[in-house]
């Protein structure tokens, strides 16, 4: 587009103004009228990207805007050149020209030093049986390349042949000197060492008998009550020697583990005698223990000192209702009918198991 003036032609412009409104009516052809004043100059920009813009039309420029008061206010981005079409095939090759005059001779190239090596660490210019890296200087050792492998991993082994003949048996040697047997006691159990006599034992030598404290166990020890506080001495094997009242225990063999008593083996079952209405009782893991049932029991407290199990043997001649033996922090498990809920024999036996989580009573066994 130029800036020449662009002006308009209209036909007959007839102005009709009324009350309400002015309005502007086109009709007709009528007398030409005056000229009009002078449009203002009409000023062009071009631009590439529709920001930046310059009076001067540069190659790659795609818009245009106007403006008509002399750059105060400016049109629109106006796209006036199309996007690229598409490329068109490609010519035929044109033919080959001359070859060029040849070059200058380059520098010659570096001369290439190799060492060898067996483990990579230690290096020689010369090869020797057993090594297998080599590495490359070209610039007279100041740097070396990495170490390259250039001989592969041995083979696994072959199969071993078949073995040869005998050799024939050699000559007997001269018979040797008759053992000396030593006459001196058999030493103690004690540290261990190879020891300096030259004589041999005799096949019924005998060492004195060890004590528990030699093979490396706790000293045992006995007595008629159970020890308590700092007199207990853990892993320690107790025998009671009679029934301790008060830890209710029954003579028997006894140990600690540093939680609780645990009975290894008892001579007679624990008598707790008549239970009351509710009973409450520590028991000892592994014992045996009896009572009498003399009235309902209604509640039946027990705690074991350890994890473990131990048989209850009731005596129960009027067949009174025993409640189910409980345990603090423990959930009662029946495996079976009730243990003793409204027992009815005479006599009757249940075991009790602590497993730490459960307390599990097992059915119980009457006559």
């Amino acid at each position: 587009m130029s800036s020449t003036v662009i002006r308009q032609t209209l036909d007959t412009v007839e102005v009709k103004q009324s009350l309400e409104t002015t309005y502007l009516r086109i009709y007709g052809t009528g007398p030409r009228g005056l000229p009009g004043a002078d449009a203002e100059p009409l000023e062009i920009e071009y631009s590439a990207d529709g920001t930046t813009w310059s009076e001067t039309v540069s190659a790659g420029d795609v818009y245009a805007r106007f403006s008509t008061d002399g750059g105060a206010t400016w049109s629109a981005a106006v796209q006036f050149r199309g996007e690229d079409g598409t490329d068109g095939t490609n010519g035929i090759n044109g033919t080959n020209g001359a070859d060029g005059a040849d070059g200058a001779d380059g520098a010659d190239a570096p001369e290439v030093e190799i060492q060898y090596s067996a483990d990579s660490v230690t290096w020689s210019a010369t090869y020797t049986a057993g090594d297998i890296y080599l590495r490359f200087s070209t610039d007279a050792g100041a740097s070396w390349s990495a170490a390259r492998r250039f001989r592969g991993e041995d083979g696994t082994d072959g199969a071993d042949g078949a073995p040869g003949a005998p050799g024939a048996d050699g000559a007997d040697g001269a018979d040797g000197a008759d053992a000396e047997y030593s006459d001196a006691t058999p030493a103690a159990l004690g540290t261990a060492s190879p020891g300096t006599g030259t004589k041999a034992s005799r096949d019924d030598h005998v060492h004195t008998m060890p004590d528990s404290g030699d093979v490396g166990a706790v000293a045992g020890d006995s007595g008629t009550t159970l020890p308590t506080g700092g007199a207990i001495v853990t892993g320690q094997v107790f025998r009671l020697t009679a029934a301790d009242a008060t830890a209710l225990a029954a003579p028997g063999w006894y140990v600690h583990d540093g939680t609780g008593w645990l009975c290894l083996a008892y001579t007679a079952a624990y008598a707790l005698g008549n239970l009351g209405a509710n009973p409450s009782h520590t028991l000892i893991a592994g014992t045996a223990y009896t009572a009498t049932v003399d009235q309902e029991v209604s509640s039946w407290s027990l705690t074991l000192t350890r994890p473990g199990i131990v048989a209850l043997t009731l005596a129960n001649a009027g067949g009174a209702a025993v409640a189910q033996p409980a345990m603090a922090g423990r959930t009662t498990k029946l495996l079976g009918s009730g243990a003793w809920d409204a027992v009815t024999e005479a006599l009757s036996t249940a075991l009790v198991r602590d497993d730490g989580t459960y307390l599990w009573i097992s059915s119980r066994e009457g006559a």
